[in-house]
């Protein structure tokens, strides 16, 4: 996922409402912070240089509104750090992976 990827049309903005963890594969480090662009191929997340380019990580999402809950969980590799967050791209996207996208757009309007 390049810089310019997240406004292309496959991508969906995302508000500051969804909280990500990216674990790095290797030492089990954890950070958290807020999605603010998410699509079927990746995710950026406000951690400012949480890990450099190509550190692999583990993406874990969830939103819950009522009884609406949509989970992702999945692998992925870093591609960009600097100072207004870290980009990652998904791996392996499987149709799976796909879903829990597309849920998070269609369940969660609001941040979209």
């Amino acid at each position: 996922m390049e810089e310019s990827k997240p406004t292309q049309g496959r991508c969906a903005a995302v508000t500051m409402a969804v909280r990500v963890a990216l674990t790095e594969v290797e030492s089990g480090r954890a950070v958290h912070g807020w999605a603010t662009k998410l699509c079927e191929h990746g995710i950026r997340v406000d951690t400012p240089g949480a890990f450099p380019p190509g550190t692999p990580v583990e993406v874990r999402a969830m939103a819950r509104e009522g009884d609406k809950a949509v989970r992702l969980q999945t692998l992925g590799t870093v591609l960009m750090a600097d100072p207004d967050g870290t980009g990652v791209e998904f791996t392996n996207p499987s149709d799976n992976l796909h879903e829990a996208v597309r849920r998070l757009i269609r369940y969660f309007p609001s941040l979209a």
